[in-house]
C-alpha cells in the first residue's frame, strides 16, 4: 500500500493529521491501522483467487462434458462454439451497456453497500468503519465500476483459457469428426457464418473450411451418395483429416481471437481506468485535507491592517505550563503515538471505541488528564471529541505537548467550552517550565 493511499485512508477515517507531518501520519497509520487494512487486502486477494480458480475449472469442464455427450466421435462444431463463446459474448454486451449507466445512488443500492460493509467487517473481524473507509477509497463511484469490470473480464478470461486448454488437450488425444445439423437454418447460413468466423484466422494464415467443406460436414452418407460421391471417395471423406483439422483450428482460434484476446484488452483498459480514477480520488482527498488544515492554520494569523479591531478569536491565547502534578493524575493520550509521556504511562485513545469507553467509564473520575500532540494539527474529529469530553466532565486537564499547533488546539478547546484554566502546555525540550 502506497503512502498516499495510507494518508487518504486516514482522511476517510476522519483521523488524518497535517500533510506537513506526512511521516508522522504514515507512522501513525502503520502502528494503529496497517494490520486491519492488511487483513482486508488479504481477504480480497483470497476471494479473487478463489473466484478465478472456479472460473478456470468451469471452463475446463465444458469441453469434456460436451465431447462426452456427443454421438460417438461426432461433435456439433457450432454447438461447441456456442457453449464456449455464447455466454461470454452476452456478458460482454451487458458490460458494454453498463458502461453507459452511472453507478446508482438510490437508497436500495446504499442499503446493499451497507450490508456488504457489515459482512466484510464480520469476515475480517474488524470495525465496520475500516471496511467503510476502504470501500470509499477503492470501490466508490467510477473506481468501483472499473475495478469490478477488470475483475469480471479476468474471470471470463480464466474461464475461456480453461476451455481452450481442455479442448486442445481433448483434440490432441482423440479423433473427432466435426459436423453440424439444423432444422430451421440452411447450409448457406452456416457457410456465411463460417466465412465470417474464419475471417481473422485467415488473416493469420490459418486454413478454415471452405463452403463445400462446410456443406460436406452436414451431409449424411446417403446424401453424399445421392450427390454422386463414390464409395471410395465417401470413405476417404469420412476420414478426411485435413477437414477435421480445419474445424479444430477454427474452434481453437475462435476461442482465442473472439474470446480471450478481447478480454485481455478490456482487462488492460479497465484496470488502467481504475488506477487513473483512484489516483484522481486520492489527489482530491489530500487536496481537501490540505485546504482544511490551511484554513485551521490561518486562525492564528493576525491581520496587520486590522489594528484596533476586535480580533479576540485570532490572537494567541496564553495558557499555563504543565507541572509534575498534572502528570500524576490518570493519563489518557488522544491520538497519541506511544504509551508514555514525560516518563508516565498513559492509555491511548486512538479510535471511536476508545473514545466511547473513556466517555462512559472514566469521566466520573475526580481528576484526570487528557494529553494531545501539539505537533499534529487538530481536525473536525478532534473538535467533536473535545466537545463530548467537555459535556461529560469538568474534572479533566487538557495537556498540549509541543507548540507547532498549540494555538489550534487551544482554539478547539475554547470552541468546545473548555475553560482556559484547564489547559496546560508542556514541551519535553523545555522541562524548566513551571506553572504561572
Amino acid at each position: 500500500m502506497k503512502d498516499n493511499e495510507k494518508l487518504a485512508l486516514l482522511r476517510n477515517l476522519n483521523e488524518a493529521h497535517t500533510l506537513g507531518q506526512t511521516e508522522d501520519s504514515i507512522s501513525r497509520f502503520n502502528s494503529h491501522y496497517k494490520l486491519a487494512f492488511d487483513k482486508l487486502v488479504s481477504i480480497k486477494k483470497t476471494v479473487i483467487v478463489a473466484l478465478l480458480s472456479i472460473a478456470v475449472l468451469l471452463g475446463a469442464s465444458i469441453a469434456p462434458s460436451t465431447f462426452g455427450q456427443s454421438d460417438g466421435n461426432h461433435i456439433n462444431v457450432f454447438w461447441l462454439l456456442l457453449l464456449l463463446l455464447g455466454a461470454n459474448t452476452l456478458s460482454l454486451l451487458l458490460w458494454l451497456l453498463s458502461c453507459f449507466i452511472r453507478p446508482s445512488g438510490s437508497r436500495n443500492w446504499q442499503h446493499i453497500v451497507q450490508l456488504l460493509i457489515r459482512f466484510g467487517a464480520k469476515l475480517a473481524k474488524s470495525e465496520p468503519r475500516y471496511v467503510k473507509a476502504y470501500q470509499e477509497l477503492y470501490l466508490a463511484n467510477q473506481r468501483g465500476k472499473w475495478l469490478i469490470g477488470s475483475l469480471m473480464h479476468t474471470t471470463w478470461a480464466c474461464y475461456l483459457m480453461g476451455g481452450l486448454l481442455s479442448t486442445g488437450v481433448y483434440l490432441m488425444t482423440h479423433e473427432v469428426h466435426f459436423v453440424w445439423e439444423t432444422t430451421l437454418l440452411s447450409s448457406s447460413d452456416f457457410q456465411n457464418f463460417t466465412r465470417l468466423l474464419g475471417a481473422f484466422p485467415n488473416l493469420l494464415g490459418v486454413s478454415v473450411p471452405s463452403n463445400l467443406e462446410v456443406q460436406l460436414s452436414a451431409l449424411s452418407n446417403t446424401e453424399w451418395s445421392n450427390a454422386g460421391w463414390s464409395n471410395a471417395e465417401l470413405s476417404n471423406t469420412e476420414r478426411l483429416p485435413a477437414l477435421q483439422q480445419k474445424w479444430a483450428y477454427l474452434v481453437l482460434f475462435s476461442i482465442i481471437l473472439y474470446g480471450i484476446v478481447p478480454r485481455f484488452l478490456l482487462i488492460t483498459f479497465s484496470y488502467s481506468r481504475y488506477k487513473f480514477t483512484l489516483s484522481q480520488a486520492i489527489k482530491a482527498i489530500l487536496a481537501h485535507a490540505k485546504a482544511s488544515q490551511k484554513e485551521q492554520h490561518q486562525t492564528i494569523i493576525i491581520d496587520e491592517d486590522s489594528k484596533g479591531a476586535d480580533i479576540t478569536t485570532s490572537t494567541a491565547t496564553k495558557i499555563k505550563s504543565a507541572t509534575a502534578s498534572d502528570f500524576n493524575a490518570p493519563l489518557f493520550g488522544f491520538e497519541w503515538d506511544g504509551d508514555k509521556v514525560n516518563g508516565h504511562s498513559l492509555k491511548t485513545i486512538n479510535n471511536r471505541q476508545d473514545q466511547k469507553e473513556l466517555l462512559e467509564h472514566n469521566v466520573p473520575l475526580s481528576a484526570f488528564s487528557l494529553v494531545v500532540n501539539g505537533g499534529n494539527c487538530p481536525d473536525r474529529g478532534s473538535l467533536r471529541f473535545l466537545k463530548q469530553m467537555a459535556q461529560a466532565s469538568t474534572h479533566f486537564t487538557l495537556i498540549i505537548v509541543g507548540n507547532t499547533y498549540e494555538q489550534q488546539w487551544v482554539q478547539h478547546a475554547l470552541n468546545a467550552n473548555i475553560e482556559t484554566n484547564r489547559l496546560r502546555y508542556w514541551s519535553a525540550n523545555e522541562a524548566h517550565h513551571h506553572a504561572d
